[in-house]
């Protein structure tokens, strides 16, 4: 059964005007209400999705579970789900809003013992097995000077995915075995020609900026073809094939805090969410720098160099009227430009401080985009027959979807007379 869009929209309060950052959020602003595309949105019907289908899903470099949100958004069965992720922060936040999951914080230690455990749990009850990730590309984007391409200390960590593939159709030969591996763009043609040998797949280069209002240049390699279908079209390069896909998105009502504009009659994205890192003195040859205004220089430096240069362009940076004051995105308003519910980061942290929120960035910034895996999942749905029929592509783009956060559910089932504690059953 679909559920209706509702968009409910809390704001939190991040890097205020020229980088003078708070230690605690600002203002709260809670507003209800449904955008005419969202309407249109909520009126479509997603199909059906199979109940007598359970699937294994491995998810390495998993951040703060893109993949898990994307799955929900689908209503797909998990049967299990591996979480592979060293940051303490995002297993916390991972373990909040998704408990029952299955950690393993490193990959180089997905070794035999750990791929017996999975079994143990699976063998015999499950259809197919999905590995998902994004591996690390700091040593292959063209923002990173000096790459090192697949040398490189982080980077290299992507022949583990290749390897988690090869082994999954060892210790379950009998199931299907798929993959989705997301990486930048910015790569050069050999490591992207590298990675198409290791994993037998033609990368698909798809950018968010069909589904949000922010870009995200990303190449995807996936076991399973594309379904035709008239939302979208193909345009063939050398060794990549660049997808257009139509999707009916939200304005930015939807994503802008109240008081706030996006600057009028501006036709731009803003650019791609990235790391935050503070620094003393910018990077060697920063990116964009030769083209940068004065203006997005002196307000680069006062935010501590810590992000691309050309982010600080008034015609990217949201405008207040009132106060004649513009500012960066702040998490919330980041998180809902990257299909994630409001405040979904926050779950790894106890204390809300700069540095917290700067964490917070930062997942953002290595996230994969939720409405765009979505909507790659939506193949394999078809693929593996899980549904008849594609999902819209606006599927993604359905916030207030997610369940709440264990430590605000009822745990176990209520009686109406006592019982031992082995009788208590998770709901």
């Amino acid at each position: 059964m679909h559920r209706p869009l509702v968009v409910d929209r809390v704001y939190l309060t991040g890097l205020t005007p020229l980088g003078e950052q708070k230690s605690e959020p600002e203002a709260h602003s809670v507003n209800h209400g449904l955008t005419e595309i969202y309407r249109a949105v909520a009126q479509s019907k997603i199909p059906a999705i199979s109940k007598q289908k359970r699937a294994l899903i491995i998810s390495v470099f998993d951040g703060i579970g893109a993949l898990r949100v994307a799955l929900n958004r689908l209503q797909v069965p998990v049967y299990l789900y591996v979480s592979v992720e060293l940051d303490k922060a995002g297993r916390r936040c991972m373990r909040r809003w998704w408990p029952g999951l299955f950690e393993c914080t490193d990959v180089e230690k997905f070794d035999e013992g750990v791929w017996k455990q999975i079994k143990d749990r699976c063998v015999g009850v499950i259809d197919t097995v999905l590995i998902g990730g994004g591996s690390p590309c700091q040593n292959l984007s063209v923002l990173n000077t000096g790459p090192k391409h697949l040398k490189g200390d982080r980077s290299k960590l992507f022949w583990h995915f290749p390897r988690l593939v090869k082994e999954a159709k060892i210790y379950f030969p009998d199931v299907e075995i798929h993959f989705v591996l997301e990486n930048v763009m910015s790569m050069t043609p050999t490591s992207r020609r590298m990675i198409s040998a290791a994993l037998s797949s033609r990368p698909w280069l798809l950018d968010g900026r069909w589904f949000t209002h922010c870009r995200r240049p990303r190449l995807f390699w996936t076991s399973w073809p594309l379904q035709p279908h008239e939302c979208f079209h193909i345009i063939a390069h050398e060794d990549y094939d660049e997808l257009v896909v139509r999707v009916q998105t939200f304005d930015h009502s939807v994503w802008v805090k109240e008081g706030w504009q996006w600057p009028a009659d501006n036709a731009e994205l803003l650019p791609t969410l990235t790391r935050v890192v503070r620094r003393k003195h910018p990077l060697k040859d920063p990116a964009g720098l030769a083209q940068a205004s004065f203006g997005a220089i002196e307000r680069w430096e006062l935010d501590d160099f810590s992000r691309q240069v050309y982010n600080y362009e008034d015609r990217v940076m949201l405008f207040n009227p009132l106060a004649g004051a513009r500012r960066l995105p702040n998490v919330t308003e980041c998180e809902i430009l990257m299909g994630f519910d409001a405040n979904y980061t926050l779950g790894g942290f106890k204390k809300i401080t700069g540095r917290v929120l700067d964490e917070c960035r930062s997942f953002l910034g290595n996230t994969f985009c939720v409405p765009v895996v979505t909507w790659i999942l939506s193949h394999w749905l078809v693929r593996f027959k899980y549904a008849e029929e594609l999902c819209p592509p606006e599927t993604g783009l359905n916030l207030l979807s997610l369940p709440k956060p264990w430590s605000e559910q009822d745990l176990f089932c209520k009686r109406s007379h006592p019982v031992s504690t082995r009788e208590c059953q998770l709901v």
